[in-house]
């Protein structure tokens, strides 16, 4: 009986290590250029973890700025994300990373390196039906600010039209 004992613990250590728990954060992993509202695919391999995990938007230096997703299956790869999003709502501008972890504690991960998140530009008008003349502003291209009732003097470049 002590015999089987002991060899049963011995291949249980034995076989321990071969079963640790990993997680290994694969996208976005570092250097990706991303603007708020943009969709992503979050993606990460869950190795030997039976609990479920969460995905989280850090800082660099490790500060937790929201969860993404609170309680996912660990083969729930890839997590269709809106950037910027969390629990507290949308994330400014600037560098982030991504981590996953296990809500047991028992294994996570995090992007190698930062990635920058950005604010959308404006969206810039859809181009003129083919064929018809365009008027390329030369003065108050701006966004310059009229005064009401004082006549402004607007200048422009025709494209597209015979001059």
């Amino acid at each position: 009986m002590k015999k089987s004992f002991c060899l049963f613990v011995l291949v249980g250590c034995l076989l321990t290590p071969l079963a640790a728990q990993t997680i290994k954060v694969d996208s976005p992993n570092g250097g990706e250029p991303m603007v708020l509202g943009d969709k992503w695919q979050i993606k990460w391999t869950a190795t030997n973890v039976s609990g479920n995990v969460k995905i989280q938007l850090i800082k660099p230096g490790g500060a937790i700025i929201g969860v993404i997703a609170p309680n996912l299956a660990p083969g729930g790869s890839p997590f269709p994300w809106t950037v910027g999003q969390t629990n507290n709502g949308t994330a400014a501008a600037g560098d982030y990373k991504i981590r996953v972890m296990a809500l047991d504690g028992s294994a996570s991960d995090g992007s190698d390196k930062a990635f920058t998140i950005t604010e959308a530009g404006p969206v810039p008008p859809p181009p003129p039906p083919s064929g018809d003349p365009t008027l390329q502003l030369t003065s108050f291209n701006d966004g310059g600010i009229f005064p009401l009732g004082m006549p402004q003097n607007i200048t422009g470049t025709p494209i597209g039209a015979e001059r």
